[in-house]
């Protein structure tokens, strides 16, 4: 499966540090494609740079949408992650679950 098509969005990310972080561990894995939505501190951040090592291309190279419909306007499926725990009544997908989702979606 190419990964050239899979987009990595932040939405509203609070420090610079996080940005760089995610900038890092996209790279680690072949990831280059970085949105950012309405990021709390101002773009392009020294932060993100120094934190992002040597991701910096993906730094450089990543979008800033000013909302999240913008940032997702042109993708086909989307997944969402978070750390905070939520009260949602939403599908809860395993890894394997979800890529058989992708891999379902690219026959069409």
């Amino acid at each position: 499966m190419s990964l050239k098509n899979i987009s990595i969005v932040l939405i509203k990310p609070q420090i610079g540090e996080n940005i760089g972080a995610t900038a890092r561990a996209m790279k680690n894995f072949g990831l280059s494609k970085l949105a950012i939505v309405n990021p709390k501190e101002k773009w392009p951040n020294t932060k993100a740079v120094y934190t992002s090592v040597k991701a910096v291309d993906i730094i450089h190279k990543a979008k800033v949408f000013k909302s999240t419909s913008d940032a997702l306007r042109k993708s086909d499926i989307v997944f969402a992650t978070t750390a905070r725990i939520r009260n949602l009544n939403k599908k809860i997908y395993s890894l394997d679950e979800a890529v058989k989702i992708i891999k379902k979606s690219k026959k069409k």
